[in-house]
């Protein structure tokens, strides 16, 4: 997509927004045994064979981790790691504790300030996630956070894919968007807002974030 003039990152955004919050997302916006694979690669466009030897980040992932065991099931060999700030909630961790078929790679954390060396994955896959709890224009800084945690721990030629966006109908969500890309940009990745339908007869436009490391950095 385009807008009317290219964004200077914002240096110093005007409100300060608190990235240690936690939210009970797992229930929020989430269809009835959570989002699966089919939802994974509709929403974020990529092919499960890409996956294939690959170290994945999941950005939260919801306390089923369905990508997992999906992936598993498609006989995808991939070590993703699930992280998802409601693994601090006892009853999420016990959800994960108690089943034998997660591959308890879970980490309570936000992608604000992600555990993890720099370098770490090859792909990083956020489906409803930070795009909508961590929007551009509602919260910047936790926009701008994340963006600079993502560019850190992919590795070089990885690649990231987060949606979708919601509300870009709206001049200023654009605009707080097109930051967080001249941001990403600014920082030596490839990054871009890309539209996509999810059915061919649905003509509703809809938006993700498509970033890429160079693999000379």
């Amino acid at each position: 997509m385009s807008l009317e003039r290219p964004l200077i990152p914002q240096k110093k955004p005007q409100k300060q927004v608190s990235n240690s919050w936690v939210l009970d997302t797992t229930q929020a916006m989430r269809k009835p045994g959570g989002r699966d694979l089919t939802d994974y690669k509709e929403f974020l466009g990529f092919n499960e064979k890409e996956l294939e030897g690959k170290t994945v980040l999941d950005l939260g992932s919801g306390s089923q981790e369905k990508l997992t065991r999906d992936l598993r099931e498609a006989g995808i060999k991939a070590n993703v790691v699930s992280l998802n700030p409601d693994y601090t909630i006892p009853k999420y961790r016990k959800i994960i504790n108690r089943q034998e078929d997660c591959q308890k790679k879970s980490i309570a954390s936000v992608a604000q300030a992600l555990p993890f060396k720099d370098s770490s994955f090859d792909l990083i896959l956020g489906l409803e996630s930070i795009t909508m709890y961590e929007d551009a224009l509602e919260k910047p800084l936790n926009a701008e956070a994340w963006s600079k945690e993502i560019a850190r721990v992919l590795k070089p030629g990885g690649e990231a894919r987060l949606g979708e966006i919601l509300g870009m109908g709206g001049l200023e969500r654009q605009k707080a968007w097109q930051r967080i890309i001249d941001l990403l940009k600014y920082l030596k990745l490839e990054a871009k807002i890309e539209t996509f339908k999810i059915r061919e007869n649905n003509p509703k436009p809809r938006y993700r974030i498509i970033i890429k490391k160079p693999r000379s950095q």
